[in-house]
């Protein structure tokens, strides 16, 4: 064969090379060929696999920045006393009022926007420092007058206790039930004379109270009603909406009249008209029943400041009885929400929730469980939380993220769960955000 023919051989129809009549080529490594040659064309997808793309990419978690959203989301429904509400992606209940719960079960919704499993039943009256009387609990009360007042007294019968050493006194049922009254009096007034009573714990007083002036030859004539949780910050009690029902003036009968309790102000005042001359000791039935338009309040200090007085030497108030709610302890409760309609089918959900160790130290997943739900509460999937930074002072916070549900929908909700609360444990739900 001559070279011409050999050559020949080696080329097809179009004059190119045929490879595989080559022999001794060596493989063409593509590794080793500078990027600076791929001066036009592109690589197919297929022949580029992912990790060579996401090895040089940064991971990004998008948790914090929903947190955030739903931290901030909870603040400014707090700070704006907002009802419950969605986005399309987020739904969020500071428990403003109830329209965002669909069913509580051995607990309830607070007026002072939280859940807990404590149920408030109807009002009770605490008799005049009795704490042996229906609500009062079972540790007496303690009375103790300002310093300023250093004259000040209490009388029963002109059987006089002396209380003016500004600490706190117990008072117990033997002193209150003699004749049924207990009069205060003092010879100085101000803001800086007053008698305070210490209830031992943080009550919900609502419904009213009853209220006399003590009968001496003093005569009050204005008097004010102040209340705290912590001895420290006193409010005070917006009566300018209320009124007395029932007998007024307070006092009648042969050797007095007058005392009309006819004033109420926005910073807590009572005002009373003059009487003359001066009343017997026995101070049960000599008072009014201030319950029209009594904003219901939370407090275990109540303040009632002597103001001023009408005339004479010495006066004070006869008779302070004010109202609670009788609780109820549930050791377990829950509530479900409503349900929320999400955009898309829905397979993650996450939440951040605010709560309250109002007694005791609750534990996450034990004490307080979040379940979550897509398919509108057929199924719940049990979330596990973990604590974060505290949302305000006395008030903690806590988180799950891209909980896995076990039946996607878009049908969302979420169940709140208590466990092992008593007298020593009170967890307090006070705002949730769920994310989906």
């Amino acid at each position: 064969m001559t070279k011409a023919r050999q050559l020949a051989d080696l080329l097809d129809a179009n004059g190119d090379v045929k490879s595989a009549n080559l022999d001794n080529v060596p493989a063409v490594d593509l590794t080793n060929l500078s990027a600076s040659n791929l001066t036009s064309g592109s690589i197919p997808d297929a022949r580029v696999p992912s990790s060579a793309v996401s090895q040089h990419a940064t991971s990004f978690d998008d948790n914090k920045i929903v947190n955030d959203i739903s931290t901030l989301a909870l603040r400014q429904a707090s700070d704006g006393n907002r009802s419950a509400y969605n986005t399309n992606s987020q739904f969020v209940d500071v428990f403003q009022d109830n329209t965002g719960v669909a069913s509580f079960t051995t607990c309830a919704r607070n007026t002072n926007e939280f859940v807990s499993s404590v149920v408030a039943g109807s009002p009770a009256q605490l008799d005049y420092f009795n704490p042996t009387q229906s609500g009062g609990g079972t540790t007496n009360y303690q009375v103790k007058l300002s310093s300023t007042a250093a004259s000040v007294y209490t009388s029963l019968n002109e059987t006089y206790v002396d209380i003016s050493s500004s600490s706190y006194q117990t008072i117990d049922a033997d002193y209150a039930n003699t004749n049924g009254g207990y009069p205060i009096y003092v010879r100085n007034f101000g803001t800086n004379s007053y008698m305070q009573i210490d209830y031992k714990e943080v009550k919900n007083f609502t419904g009213g109270f009853k209220y006399g002036k003590a009968p001496t030859w003093g005569d009050l004539n204005q008097s004010r009603i102040q209340y705290s949780t912590d001895d420290s910050t006193y409010t005070n009690l917006d009566l300018s909406s209320a009124s007395v029902s029932g007998t007024n003036p307070v006092w009648s009968g042969s050797n007095y009249s007058g005392g009309v309790l006819g004033s109420f102000g926005s910073d807590g005042t009572l005002s009373f008209t003059a009487y003359s001359p001066h009343a017997t000791y026995g101070v049960q039935n000599a008072h009014a029943y201030v319950d029209t338009n009594v904003p219901s309040f939370s407090a275990r200090y109540i303040r009632i400041q002597f103001l001023s007085k009408h005339a004479h030497t010495d006066t004070g108030v006869g008779i302070f009885t004010p109202y609670v709610e009788s609780l109820t302890t549930n050791a377990t409760g829950s509530f479900i929400s409503n349900a929320i309609t999400a955009p898309s089918s829905v397979s993650k959900m996450g939440a951040i929730i605010t709560y309250q160790d109002n007694v005791g130290v609750n534990a996450l997943n034990t004490d307080i469980v979040l379940q979550l739900s897509a398919d509108g509460g057929s199924n719940f999937t049990t979330a596990t939380l973990t604590a974060l930074p505290d949302f305000a002072t006395g008030i903690k916070m806590c988180k799950v993220n891209d909980l896995t549900i076990g039946t996607a929908g878009t049908s969302l909700k979420y169940k709140l769960s208590f466990a092992n609360q008593s007298g020593s444990k009170e967890a307090r739900i006070r705002g949730v955000s769920l994310q989906y």
